[in-house]
């Protein structure tokens, strides 16, 4: 059974037996939202007064004169004109805000841009009429069922190598807490939070979420569901104005009414610091390392690059805690492969050319995450040590950009039943079809790879399709 038709059967049925009213399965079903409890003690309850304006002094929302930040709230016909309230209530009406199509928003005169969903073919245009820095955006994701209401995140990561990916999730138990960020560095958009603090997100009973996987930006808060961290939620590029806000987004459950003051209050910092009339300017000629997670025992790959020009060769020490990741491997991409050495939580490489190569990536790294879901590693540089060289002189960047990897964790399940991918309780032929566009490279709600590999080799193929039809017909697999 579709997990989206399973839950509204769900609430459904709850709302029956409360003796309420059910709205056809066409319609969106309203469902009872729990009231809104702190997570736990280390939340924090902002006010507008301590939360948003008073922090920012750009023409663009400035308090003093009173000029509120336009905002064009992108949403191509699902949940625009419930952000663009929430915005305005969560600033006290400093932020004025309009539902916008992807297509009108480009050439329109916004300081801000919230996406909230964006179709296929403005995605791109939009994208680079917005990349340069001088307007904001912010881009918003929620868990994916069939109506795909919130994508603003995955429809950007379509289009730029920023975002290695997105993935969603929903608790099908009823989540004890609700999604929440917790705060993973420093910046003004949570600036009423200290690291590892908790920010509920919404009080929605089945926990939508999203998180991404990776990304150049830098992160700033997780997404956690029941304690258990599942990837990045939020992270901010300053040199484009850009914010990435997964798990922001609104869906049919996740809707309005469900989000709590503190995310609504987090959301409009998100549009106040990137609708600052003068943006930080990107940080030019460094080197960078990028930010990734994964579920304990798996691997993260994180690039190693700069925006350098002419480099033909490098050499670079990276230091990281050996109780959270293990290195594993590292890979030439625009560079030749380099000469490694791995130490104690310390990385030395070494590579050279005789060509060099404009804004290269020198190589993919990849570790196999060894700690506990919830912690992290800095992969930070030796600035002492690293150090780039065109054909024929050293060049030192300007900056050292860290990295980081966190652990994940996996969201699987024990597999109560193998073959049954979908959790509904039986093994039927929606799982095979399931699991051939799992293969095939499609991305179905609700999927449980650990009940697919039937075969048991580590693997999902279509040996693992066949097994789920014996499975159904009654051979013995």
């Amino acid at each position: 059974m579709n997990p989206n038709t399973t839950r509204v059967l769900a609430v459904s049925l709850a709302l029956l037996l409360a003796g309420v009213l059910i709205a056809p399965l066409g319609a969106v079903a309203e469902r009872p939202h729990a009231s809104h409890t702190d997570v736990d003690e280390t939340v924090t309850t902002l006010t507008t007064d301590e939360s948003f304006l008073n922090r920012y002094d750009s023409a663009a929302g400035d308090p003093e004169t009173g000029a509120p930040i336009s905002v064009g709230v992108v949403g191509d016909g699902a949940y625009a004109g419930d952000v663009a309230d929430l915005l305005a209530d969560a600033s006290g009406g400093d932020i004025e805000a309009e539902p916008v199509t992807g297509d009108e928003a480009i050439g329109s005169d916004h300081d801000v841009y919230v996406v909230q969903r964006i179709d296929d073919d403005a995605v791109e245009p939009f994208v680079d009429a917005t990349s340069g820095g001088d307007v904001g955006v912010v881009y918003l994701d929620q868990f994916d069922e069939a109506s795909g209401d919130a994508n603003g995140v995955t429809q950007f990561a379509s289009v730029s190598d920023a975002v290695g990916g997105v993935q969603g999730d929903y608790d099908p138990n009823e989540s004890v807490d609700g999604p929440s960020y917790v705060v993973t560095s420093s910046h003004p958009i949570v600036a009423a939070y200290g690291v590892g603090d908790s920010i509920p997100i919404h009080t929605e009973t089945f926990s939508d979420h999203a998180w991404i996987t990776d990304t150049s930006f830098e992160s700033i808060a997780d997404v956690s569901v029941d304690g258990e961290t599942r990837g990045i939620g939020l992270a901010v590029d300053e040199g484009s104005s850009t914010v990435l806000a997964a798990s922001s987004g609104l869906n049919q459950y996740a809707n309005a009414t469900a989000q709590t003051d503190e995310a609504a209050s987090v959301l409009a910092n998100a549009v106040a610091h990137v609708g600052n009339a003068d943006p930080e300017p990107p940080e030019e000629d460094v080197i960078r390392l990028a930010n990734a997670t994964a579920p304990a025992g798996e691997s993260a790959t994180v690039s190693l690059d700069t925006d350098i020009d002419g480099i033909a060769g490098y050499q670079a020490r990276i230091e990281y805690d050996p109780a959270v990741v293990d290195f594993v491997a590292a890979e030439g991409v625009d560079i030749a492969d380099p000469t490694v050495n791995d130490e104690d939580g310390t990385l030395t490489l070494s590579a050279s050319q005789t060509s060099g190569v404009d804004a290269p990536t020198l190589a993919n790294l990849t570790f196999e995450t060894v700690g506990t879901a919830g912690e992290s590693t800095t992969l930070a540089f030796d600035t002492g040590f690293t150090q780039l060289n065109t054909e024929n002189e050293i060049v030192q960047p300007s900056a050292y950009l860290d990295g980081s990897i966190g652990v994940a964790d996996d969201g699987g399940s024990d597999c109560d039943r193998p073959g049954d991918v979908d959790g509904d309780g039986q093994v039927i032929s929606i799982d095979a079809t399931l699991t051939q566009r799992y293969i095939a490279g499609y991305d179905p709600s609700g999927f449980d790879a650990d009940c697919a590999d039937l075969t048991d080799d580590g693997e999902i193929t279509a040996a693992d399709v066949t097994a789920i039809h014996q499975e159904i017909v009654g051979v013995s697999v």
